[in-house]
């Protein structure tokens, strides 16, 4: 190896030196004219040839990138070139390819035809290939590879050496890859040439280099596969679009158009109408709507489309045909003649005008509806023919009639009642609404008070205004409703009576005459002690008379059962007892003790007396024989007056059980018997009960004398002087004829006698109450009802709850006293309840500081008592007895006070 400073010292060598050098190697080209004397371009460090004596590389300049060749010179390497400029190896360019090696080979050469490299640095012709657009030619041995531009619709990304470009997938085009065979030409006759639209882009769309150049094309939209469909009819879709969400639907034409085929590219071919639908404006072309649609219009464009809305519904009264119009001023809306109507929104054909129901056609003035003062109807949607109904054609030119026209007074009319759906139509916007038209039988009525019957085949209204009646309310329908004929023998006046046409419309309207009435079959005369004025609800009925009255007996005349007025004679048990009594009056049930026989003028009447004062058993008696019994308390044997009814006498009573024409007062019923034992014996004595005058129950029959005990029961009185008497029963008879003898004591020994009679006390401030007792078979069921709370332990011990009165301001030394507990207000009723409450209590003394007259007045009690005794007792009192008097008649009356 020879240092680069030795070079002067190689070239003043021989030639002959670097000629040995080349042996082995082909030396790079030197000048000819002063041969290889110097190192070659970009070495470093060379040597001279020993054979040639050329200077040979043995090293290039670190920064050229140069390499030694075999030739000796300093060349590039494989995919390198030197630049003309530096000198320097640099990366062969794009599209090129280098081949490096000496000096001279040390070049870039560019791929032939517009063939390309995929990156830089090629080495060789073989790395040239077709570019991204482009198929791949490999050419021949005479003949350099080539590339051909890939066509519409399909696509190279390059440097693949295809030979042929990949189509497009699923349909898909590239832009401006539609071709006429897309869209062929309308040939449709009926097709105005304005509205026939070709499709077809200018050529281009070639040279695409990847699938993303596939475009979805106008008039496709696609699918979940993302293959290419065309758009249905009556759809579009705009522009070419890669595919994503915006493509996978088409957009559907303005409501109420449609395209003439699928595959519509734009939203000018929505221009075709669809049956039931017409352009808004008046002009279609009208430069406001859309003028770009019709034949003679402006170059097709939707930029004057309002809103996106274009057309409306077909309105009532008219019919569209959709399609496309012929002419400039053609709407495709299309109106019925003569009034025809349409059934719905959006007719479409001529068969859709139509006379509506309850409606008919009349010439000169169309559609008319049907004459409800004729009793006309239809209902059905009746056709009148292709000519529009210039005449009234295939029926319709008249309605149908509920019956017969003749007479016109009984003519069976119709009514607008029955529902016909109609609308209005606004835009796209349908407003129901139902009138009210007649259609059927069933808008067929006849009015209040008024029939229908069947002649002959054919019905015909009739009024019900003799003695019949129609019906109730106006009665809608075509059947049999004949009038209904009034019960024989009633009639009919104003009441239930329609006040225009005159019929009879309710059954009350059937009125029994006069004096008549209503059996359930026919009209009858009113029965005695009835009537009816035929006037008044219920009218047939016969009414009672007023109680007590009656009408005339056995008349067979109407007139004398037509108002109350005609009850004009007494009903037995009836008479009259007010001289305000009038005509239609009720009269008063003769009262006990009277009768009536009845058939009396009432204003001649009167009820009768029963004679001996005697009575009937209640009120309302109809002759003599009822005055059967006398009045409670009242009779004729064992009173005051046999001679008729008067009052009982003491110890008898008259009640309500006796029998009819019985009228003896009944003996009180029983008697008590009380033992008084001395020494031994009981010495019984034997009382019957008696009553006060005119007593009316048996429950009024009381002891006439009693112990309050039964027992040796003494009660202490006036002694000092005895009365005459052979045995203590003379003792007692002696009592009850003494006017005054308040009670008795008998004493046993000695057989004497005292009666007690009053101290004078006429001031009425003192006076006593003797216990007056039931005895054992009179007087217990009242006795224990009055007394239910009563500790006694026998009936005969039992007070009655009546009182033997006195006057005496000695009674408070009689008996002996008795603790009772007073009540806080001490008056007579509570003093006599706590005594006889008491079975050891015999009397109340009441004292007061004026006259006692008055149950309720305020007393001071001094309650008594007896005692009871004993043989062995060892005292002077057990020869005692005593008997209370009970005290009856005026003069107890006369003492007694008020209430008490």
């Amino acid at each position: 190896m020879l240092l680069s400073g030795a070079a002067a010292a190689y070239a003043s060598r021989s030639p002959t030196v670097g000629r040995s050098l080349l042996q082995g190697g082909t030396a790079y080209s030197c000048d000819a004219a002063t041969g290889c004397t110097l190192c070659p371009e970009g070495c470093d460090t060379c040597s001279r040839a020993s054979t040639s004596g050329n200077f040979r590389c043995t090293q290039c300049k670190a920064d050229t990138n140069r390499v030694p060749a075999l030739d000796g010179s300093c060349g590039c390497r494989a995919g390198s070139y030197i630049d003309t400029t530096s000198k320097k190896c640099v990366v062969c360019d794009q599209d090129n390819y280098c081949l490096g090696g000496t000096e001279a080979a040390s070049v870039k050469t560019a791929c032939p035809n517009s063939l390309g490299t995929k990156r830089t640095g090629a080495i060789r012709l073989a790395d040239c290939a077709n570019k991204p657009g482009y198929s791949y030619n490999a050419g021949s041995s005479t003949a350099d590879p080539s590339q051909a531009i890939c066509p519409q619709n399909t696509f190279n990304t390059g440097y693949n050496r295809l030979g042929k470009c990949s189509s497009c997938p699923g349909g898909l085009k590239t832009l401006e890859g539609l071709i006429l065979a897309d869209w062929p030409a309308i040939t449709d006759t009926s097709v105005p040439d304005g509205f026939k639209k070709d499709f077809t882009d200018i050529t281009g769309g070639t040279g695409k280099t990847t699938a993303a150049d596939c475009l979805v094309p106008p008039g496709y939209y696609t699918t979940s596969s993302n293959k290419a469909v065309r758009c249905p009819k009556g759809e579009y879709r705009a522009g070419y679009t890669a595919v994503g969400a915006t493509t996978s639907n088409c957009m559907k034409c303005p409501r109420g158009t449609t395209t003439y085929r699928s595959g519509s590219p734009s939203i000018s071919y929505c221009d075709q109408l669809l049956p039931g639908h017409y352009w808004i404006g008046s002009d279609i072309a009208s430069t406001t709507v859309l003028p770009e649609k019709y034949p003679g219009g402006a170059t097709p464009t939707f930029s004057n489309v309002p809103a996106g809305v274009v057309t409306m519904l077909c309105p009532r009264g008219s019919y569209c045909p959709g399609w496309y119009p012929t002419s400039t001023t053609e709407s495709g809306r299309i109106s019925c003649t003569n009034n025809l109507w349409t059934r719905a929104a959006g007719s479409r054909t001529i068969n859709d005008c139509r006379v509506p129901p309850g409606h008919k056609y009349v010439t000169g003035n169309g559609v008319t509806q049907c004459d409800t003062t004729k009793g006309e109807y239809s209902n059905d949607w009746r056709f009148p023919g292709l000519s529009g109904a210039t005449t009234a054609t295939n029926g319709v030119g008249t309605c149908d009639s509920c019956g017969s026209p003749t007479p016109s007074s009984l003519i069976i009319q119709s009514d607008n009642i029955e529902p016909l759906a109609t609308f209005s139509v606004s835009g796209f916007t349908v407003t129901q609404a139902t009138i009210y038209v007649p259609r059927s039988t069933r808008s067929c009525y006849i009015e209040q008070g008024e029939g229908m019957v069947l002649e002959k085949g054919i019905y015909r209204k009739v009024l019900c205004n003799g003695r019949n009646y129609g019906v109730a309310a106006k009665s809608y329908g075509v059947r049999q409703q004949p009038c209904t004929d009034c019960p024989l023998g009633m009639v009919t006046d104003s009441l239930y009576k329609n006040s225009i046409n005159g019929g009879f419309f309710d059954p009350r309207a059937c009125k029994t005459p006069a004096g008549f009435g209503f059996d359930g079959v026919q009209a009858v005369r009113c029965a005695s002690g009835t009537w009816n004025d035929g006037g008044a609800d219920p009218a047939d009925r016969c009414k009672p008379c007023p109680e007590g009255t009656t009408t005339a007996p056995s008349s067979s005349t109407a007139s004398d059962y037509d108002a109350a007025t005609k009850c004009l004679y007494t009903v037995a048990g009836y008479a009259k007892q007010d001289s305000s009594w009038s005509a239609g009056k009720a009269l008063t049930v003769c009262p006990k003790g009277t009768f009536s026989e009845g058939g009396a003028i009432i204003s001649n009447s009167a009820c009768t007396y029963c004679d001996k004062d005697r009575t009937t058993p209640g009120e309302g008696s109809t002759s003599a024989s009822a005055c059967d019994a006398c009045p409670l308390g009242k009779g004729e044997a064992n009173s005051a007056d046999p001679t008729k009814c008067s009052n009982c006498k003491e110890g008898y009573f008259g009640d309500d059980n006796r029998a009819p024409n019985d009228f003896a007062c009944k003996l009180c019923p029983g008697s008590s018997t009380f033992n008084f034992i001395y020494p031994s014996s009981n010495n019984p004595i034997t009382v019957t009960p008696t009553t006060e005058l005119g007593a009316t129950s048996s429950n009024q029959c009381l002891l006439s004398f009693a112990s309050i005990l039964d027992a040796n029961w003494y009660y202490k009185g006036v002694e000092a002087t005895s009365t005459p008497a052979s045995s203590d029963a003379d003792c007692r008879d002696k009592c009850a004829i003494e006017p005054l003898c308040q009670f008795f004591t008998w004493d046993y020994n000695g057989s004497k006698c005292y009666l007690t009679a009053p101290t004078a006390a006429t001031d009425g401030k003192i006076k006593v109450a003797y216990k007056v007792l039931a005895g054992t078979n009179t007087g217990d069921d009242r006795r224990r009802s009055l007394l239910a709370g009563n500790g006694t332990s026998g009936p005969k011990a039992m007070g009655s709850g009546v009182w033997s009165w006195w006057s005496d301001a000695a009674a408070g030394g009689y008996g002996t006293q008795l603790s009772l507990t007073n009540f806080p207000t001490q008056t007579i009723d509570n003093c006599l309840k706590a005594c006889n409450d008491e079975e050891l209590c015999a009397a109340v003394v009441f004292t007061a500081e004026a006259d006692i007259t008055a149950s309720t007045a305020t007393v001071t009690c001094n309650y008594r008592q007896g005692v009871t005794t004993l043989p062995t007792d060892g005292s002077a009192d057990t020869s005692k007895r005593t008997m209370l008097r009970y005290r009856t008649g005026t003069a107890a009356a006369g003492v007694k006070p008020t209430g008490a």
